[in-house]
């Protein structure tokens, strides 16, 4: 696993030491150990299953730790000062927690007072977040008509209530529409922008290299990368990445022919179905011996596209060599 040089603690605001979970006798989260800075945004990314939720569980209390793991969020031990330091933590579920039967505003006054907000502090906080929000007009409507984005919205702002620091964000645009992932994702910049620190778990590869500054990869339970965008970029750095879409599944040969694969130190290549990608740092080269190769086996390629790597393609080519490796 990479990891970047360890941060001073006073600049830290989240440090999490061997977050460690079992089910019986299946591991979930082996050991991961990380620190987050104040005002940054970084994002957890992995396959379903990975262990992503796991370790949001772990970091916000919400699952206890074993002996020899550790989580401070701006100093503060969880485990010593649990009521204090959850506090200081904002959390967005994947799942709705907003109470059907209440209205926009009666979630808002409830998450207040949990914190202790008094009804002065409730109302003017709740109205300036519905406003930024988007929900000014939703303020007396029952939760339950709310459509998905929306609803959304509403539990950003109930996470919000209390202004905390930190914010746990878990597939905070999963299934939206566009407008509310537009939406959602100015404010998380916007409140990255006003100081909060906001940790969030996606899917979305594309969604991650527009706002995040760091990426963890989390597969099997451990924690593969902890690194800045741009380091995660520079791991293909100057590559290119080809598709080409044929009028059927590639021929035997491909690769060798590519001098790709794990016996040569050469571009990377993707199979699926009809298509297939190459990402290499010698795209000429590899133009060519892609024409060589489909000319001699007499395949069709209906289109064909270069284009910049991305973090989706970092992703997809660590998850496939970890692949290789339990083969």
């Amino acid at each position: 696993m990479d990891k970047e040089k360890p941060l001073n603690s006073a600049d830290m605001a989240i440090r999490a030491e061997n977050l460690t979970k079992h089910y019986g006798r299946f591991t979930a989260v082996k050991g991961i150990t990380f620190s987050i800075k104040k005002q940054e945004i970084v994002g957890m990314l992995g396959q379903n299953g990975a262990g992503k939720t796991t370790t949001i569980r772990l970091l916000t209390g919400l699952f206890p730790l074993l002996q020899g793991s550790t989580v401070e969020i701006l100093g503060i031990d969880i485990e010593k000062e649990p009521v204090r330091c959850k506090s200081l933590l904002g959390i967005v579920p994947e799942m709705n927690n907003a109470f059907l039967d209440f209205t926009v505003f009666q979630n808002l006054s409830f998450s207040g007072r949990l914190y202790g907000m008094s009804k002065a502090a409730i109302e003017r906080r709740g109205r300036s977040l519905l406003a930024q929000f988007g929900l000014a007009d939703r303020v007396n409507s029952l939760t339950k008509a709310l459509s998905k984005g929306l609803k959304q919205r509403l539990n950003f702002c109930m996470a919000l209530m209390h202004d905390p620091p930190v914010l746990i964000l878990d597939e905070p645009c999963g299934g939206l529409d566009p407008i509310s992932v537009k939406l959602l994702r100015e404010q998380i910049l916007q409140l990255r922008s006003l100081g909060k620190t906001i940790v969030l778990t996606t899917h979305d590869m594309q969604e991650a290299q527009r706002i995040c500054d760091r990426v963890m990869i989390i597969h099997k339970g451990s924690l593969l990368i902890d690194e800045s965008l741009e380091t995660v970029r520079a791991r293909l750095g100057g590559a290119k990445k080809i598709t080409c879409k044929l009028d059927r599944d590639p021929p035997a040969g491909l690769e060798s022919a590519l001098g790709a694969g794990p016996r040569y130190d050469g571009p990377e290549l993707m199979v699926n179905g009809s298509s297939c990608q190459v990402i290499t740092r010698e795209p000429l080269a590899s133009m060519s011996n892609l024409h060589d190769f489909f000319h001699k086996t007499s395949t069709v390629v209906n289109d064909v596209r270069m284009e910049e790597t991305s973090l989706e393609d970092v992703y997809c080519q660590l998850i496939e060599k970890e692949g290789s490796k339990n083969d």
